[in-house]
């Protein structure tokens, strides 16, 4: 699991929530809260996910942290364009369909 427990209570004391807060916000008891941050137990992805959600973190970033994936995992996936994060949501989407008919017939990995 990493440090993933130590990291959520980094992110969590840094978003100024005790764990009664987070409690209330997310469902998610404080005694379990407790155990997560000193990684006792494991986290499903769904309570990840509320987590993540509340300390606006990426999700992609807890993942990596309790060791689901690594940045290798994510090389295929990750953007390889130059200036790629300073285009616009509408851009993105007529970038994408430039792939997307560029690409038309060919198989995808």
């Amino acid at each position: 699991m990493g440090n993933l427990g130590e990291y959520l209570k980094k992110e969590r004391k840094k978003a100024g929530y005790s764990l009664a807060e987070v409690m209330k916000r997310t469902s998610i008891s404080d005694s379990r809260l407790c155990k997560m941050e000193r990684n006792a137990i494991s986290i499903p992805a769904g309570e990840m996910r509320k987590l993540a959600d509340l300390y606006g973190i990426p999700i992609v970033k807890l993942y990596i942290k309790a060791e689901y994936l690594t940045d290798e995992d994510l090389m295929d996936y990750q953007m390889f364009f130059h200036g790629a994060s300073a285009l616009t949501e509408e851009e993105k989407k007529h970038v994408q369909q430039c792939i997307d008919l560029l690409t038309k017939g060919r198989e995808r990995k």
